[in-house]
């Protein structure tokens, strides 16, 4: 499948290699947040819908060494866990945005940008997904967008407490 830029990515990455050939962008050390962004979509229009859960990013290497550990002392191996479904809402006008709860009250339809940035401030990329998943489950998007083009420059990525699992903080 050969993937297409639109025009605005394609200007956003000419201005980063221009400022990356300046020695403006220092890559050593990023930080990542996220932000909401409401969706251009009606919050009483919507369908109730079934979908299957993803499985943590870190799941499938944790059950692999759970599989090793248990063999190595002979015991048996733990089932398959089987996705699990739920209902959700979903926007019939913009179906990829997500119902999101905005405060304790407030409910609407929402996607979620996570920005990275450089130790001065340039912004090294942008990534989208849906409202309500927590920045723990699209760090690892994010971040591979990032890694793909500054890789062996990263030293240290600052994130906030929104982005704990098992798997960044080893505990």
């Amino acid at each position: 499948m050969i993937e297409t830029k639109s025009v605005f990515a394609a200007v956003f990455d000419y201005i980063l290699a221009q400022a990356y050939e300046k020695d403006f962008i220092r890559a050593a050390h990023i930080y990542m947040d996220s932000t909401h962004i409401k969706a251009n979509a009606n919050k009483r229009k919507s369908n109730d819908v079934m979908v299957t859960q993803e499985r943590k990013m870190y799941q499938d290497a944790l059950d692999q060494e759970c599989d090793r550990y248990s063999e190595a002392q002979g015991l048996s191996i733990a089932k398959e866990v089987e996705n699990e479904t739920k209902r959700i809402k979903q926007s019939s006008v913009d179906p990829q945005s997500n119902h999101f709860h905005k405060g304790e009250h407030e409910k609407q339809f929402a996607y979620s940008a996570q920005t990275t940035c450089d130790q001065h401030g340039f912004i090294l990329g942008v990534h989208v997904d849906a409202g309500n998943h927590h920045d723990s489950k699209t760090f690892y998007p994010a971040f591979s967008k990032i890694h793909d083009v500054f890789g062996q420059m990263i030293r240290s990525v600052g994130v906030d407490a929104g982005y704990k699992n098992p798997l960044l903080h080893g505990n």
